[in-house]
């Protein structure tokens, strides 16, 4: 699969319905490139690395995690980078590293509501070779946040600020985090558009789909990052957001 080269600086590894992985951002300056999610697999990261390689793309040195869920996570081990995490990210990192991954526990984990029979599935198909191969990275620079931001800067004379938001209230995970790439106006919000994982993805209050699009709306971009979707426009949001926003009050 090839990278898709969305402005100056960001390019996507694009999102595949059959393993269930989801867009991957890779953010390039002149010295440095930051990683936007990190897969949910060794194989899955080293077909990241291929693409980037054809691009003549820097191996990341840092990268962010949008939320703790497998297909966003497990890969950050493989990385062998720093990732930058909420600290409710962390605490759903320690909380998951605490298993022994066999199909065992993904049953437990199934029962424990850490993950689903549609999550776990997806799980077993990537790793059904060798489970014990999960590895949960927990060492990881957890930041602290003003007015829930956070903001780091990549590069040397092309410079580029990134701006990791808190978007805790979503029903999807807890742990939510948007990452706004500021210079080219690409935001990327993960699954946090999705409903509760365990409620059947239908957990999603009228007031939850208006803080959603107010927040985003509020935010200067000309493209949106979906976790499992194709890549959208201001004007898509914005046409969607009118079509539909008898529903939202």
């Amino acid at each position: 699969m090839k990278l898709i080269k969305l402005t100056q600086h960001v390019f996507i590894y694009p999102y595949d319905k059959q393993t269930d992985y989801p867009n991957i951002g890779i953010i390039k300056t002149d010295n440095e490139t930051f990683l936007v999610d990190a897969g949910i697999s060794k194989r899955h990261v080293e077909s990241i690395k291929k693409a980037m390689n054809l691009e003549n793309i820097k191996t990341p040195s840092k990268g962010c995690v949008t939320h703790f869920h497998y297909d966003h996570s497990y890969g950050m081990f493989y990385w062998k980078i720093p990732f930058y995490v909420c600290k409710n990210t962390q605490k759903e990192l320690e909380r998951i590293s605490k298993y022994k991954y066999t199909l065992e526990s993904l049953n437990q984990m199934i029962k424990d509501e850490v993950e689903t029979p549609f999550t776990a599935y997806y799980i077993y198909q990537e790793y059904k070779d060798n489970l014990s191969n999960i590895k949960i990275k927990t060492d990881n620079f957890i930041y602290n946040t003003k007015d829930d931001k956070f903001t780091l800067s990549i590069g040397n004379d092309d410079k580029v600020d990134i701006v990791l938001i808190n978007k805790n209230t979503s029903p999807h995970s807890k742990d939510s985090t948007w990452v706004y790439v500021k210079e080219d106006k690409v935001i990327f919000v993960g699954d946090s558009c999705y409903g509760d994982v365990y409620n059947k993805l239908k957990d999603y209050s009228k007031e939850d789909l208006q803080d959603f699009f107010t927040s985003l709306l509020s935010i200067d971009f000309d493209y949106v990052v979906f976790g499992h979707q194709e890549i959208g426009t201001k004007q898509d949001v914005i046409a969607y957001y009118h079509e539909h926003k008898s529903r939202f009050n």
